[in-house]
């Protein structure tokens, strides 16, 4: 049977096919899937592979300046012949052109398909490492960063550089690797890993390594809580930062990470309103790059800092956003971050029972992909709620949790400690002996942090103990000097707090009131 006497049949006879009007050219489809299916697996093996290859020859005599235009068919064609070179290289063009649309899912399945061929090719381990390295990208982007599958792709990328001395990609699977530990909560390894990153950066030429290095480091640093360094890093990775550089492969792009780490480190050390500048930036950042991973990054970072300044309509906004980027593209761990911020808002605006609910369930989810870094923190935000609708045993119970986990982000520290406070002090009263303690506990740890933020909290709960304990002047001394340390964002919802006990504190001591 001659292929033209088939096609002949296929369209007068059975009316199998039919000519496609969406196309420009003459092009016709199958009406029914399987019966494309029962036509393509007639044709023998041999057969199909080469007509496959004279296909994806022919588009590439046809559109040699449009390749760009057709490597998802180009990968599709080459990736069924024996032409392995050609094949791997298609099907990593294809899925770094998904991932630039943002369309992960499409991008890993693309890279996927390379490997079992990838052996084929005569550079093999160079081609692997790009493929690894593309890999870890993608699932960080739909199953997080923390999953097992991310760390499998990044620890074959490191064996693959050393194999072959690749001095350049190993920034790139260090970083990879040093950011699935950070997620994981292995606060040790990720700094390890980033003073590694930052002592090999030392010696290259090129500003990339350097950025990588500070971006890395830079956030394993905020949450260990040592703000100050952790500031220190990320602003000379926003000074490095050259937007017309790009990515480089990873899928928040590094301006927008270091500025919205370099906010968040901002609101901790109490400098909220430039935390609000830097946020914003990275927002625009992210809008300009039109990369959806980076935008829902930003959103949820701008969530994170209005839910420090207690500001919940500007975290409803946020958060609204974050879903709507990451509904649309599949990012699930950046859903799970949103429903969070979901609950706190539910919370704040008297539906606490409801938003402790959403709250604990999105926990829940992060822990099942075993993104255990926010688990102090988000356990503090949970307990938070739980205290507005007071059910204070279940609120202890978290902050224990919490307490007990700490070594997997220390940012919260200081905050559970008073909450810890707070929560004695109502179920105990304040004759319990710990209560004074954790309220000591928090200052000091906020101030070796120089966590300002939580430093006024705390010493606003412990003034009001001390009020109750008759220690006036005491708890007056105590709130002035740590409210005239700062110098911005006196319109919070914090600062207007300790500007008003100030203001009864000095009535009870008999001081004039200032203005």
């Amino acid at each position: 049977m001659s292929p033209r006497w088939l096609f002949y049949h296929l369209t007068a006879t059975t009316d199998f096919i039919r000519r496609d009007p969406g196309f420009r050219d003459l092009a016709y489809t199958f009406k029914h899937a399987l019966t494309q299916e029962v036509a393509y697996n007639s044709i023998l093996i041999g057969r199909r592979k080469m007509l496959h290859e004279r296909i994806g020859a022919a588009i590439e005599v046809l559109y040699p300046n449009r390749l760009e235009d057709h490597l998802g068919e180009l990968a599709h064609h080459y990736s069924r012949t024996d032409n392995a070179e050609k094949a791997v290289s298609y099907l990593l063009r294809a899925g770094i052109q998904a991932s630039q649309r943002s369309a992960y899912s499409e991008a890993n399945a693309y890279f996927e398909r390379g490997l079992p061929i990838v052996h084929k090719t005569t550079d093999q381990y160079k081609q692997e490492l790009a493929l690894q390295l593309a890999i870890g990208e993608a699932l960080s982007a739909t199953r997080g960063q923390a999953a097992p599958e991310v760390e499998r792709a990044y620890a074959r990328a490191r064996e693959l550089c050393r194999l072959q001395s690749d001095g350049h990609a190993i920034f790139s699977a260090t970083t990879g690797i040093c950011w699935f530990y950070l997620a994981r909560g292995e606060l040790d390894t990720a700094q390890e890993l980033g003073f590694e990153l930052f002592s090999m950066a030392e010696h290259a030429d090129d500003p990339f390594p350097k950025l990588l290095a500070a971006s890395t480091l830079g956030s394993a640093l905020l949450w260990s809580g040592d703000f100050t360094a952790a500031q220190h890093q990320l602003e000379h990775g926003v000074a490095l930062y050259d937007k017309s550089r790009g990515s480089g492969g990873f899928v928040t792009d590094l301006g927008v990470m270091c500025e919205s780490y370099a906010g968040v480190a901002l609101c901790f050390l109490g400098y909220s309103d430039q935390a609000l500048t830097r946020v914003q930036k990275s927002i625009q950042l992210a809008q300009d790059l039109n990369s959806a991973h980076s935008l829902a990054h930003a959103f949820i970072f701008s969530a994170f800092i209005h839910m420090l300044r207690r500001d919940e309509l500007r975290v409803k906004e946020a958060v609204e956003a974050a879903i709507r980027i990451a509904s649309e593209h599949e990012l699930t761990y950046w859903l799970a971050m949103a429903a969070i911020g979901q609950g706190w808002v539910l919370a704040q605006q008297g539906q606490a029972r409801e938003g402790v609910e959403e709250a604990r369930k999105a926990v829940a989810g992060c822990l099942a992909v075993g993104a255990e870094i926010n688990q102090p923190m988000l356990l503090a935000i949970i307990a938070d709620a739980c205290i507005g609708v007071g059910e204070h045993y279940l609120a202890i119970d978290l902050v224990a949790e919490a307490l007990a986990n700490i070594m997997k982000g220390r940012c919260y520290e200081p905050e559970l400690w008073r909450l810890k406070g707070d929560l004695l002090l109502v179920l105990h009263g304040k004759d319990h002996p710990e209560v004074a303690l954790c309220y000591q506990s928090a200052i000091r740890i906020a101030c070796e942090h120089s966590a300002r933020l939580f430093e006024l909290r705390a010493t606003m709960s412990y003034a009001r103990f001390l009020t109750a304990q008759g220690r006036h002047n005491e708890a007056l001394n105590m709130v002035a000097e740590s409210y005239d340390r700062f110098t911005e964002g006196l319109d919070t919802r914090d600062l207007k707090e300790a500007k008003a006990l100030l203001e009864e504190l000095r009535a009870q001591c008999g001081r004039p009131q200032q203005g």
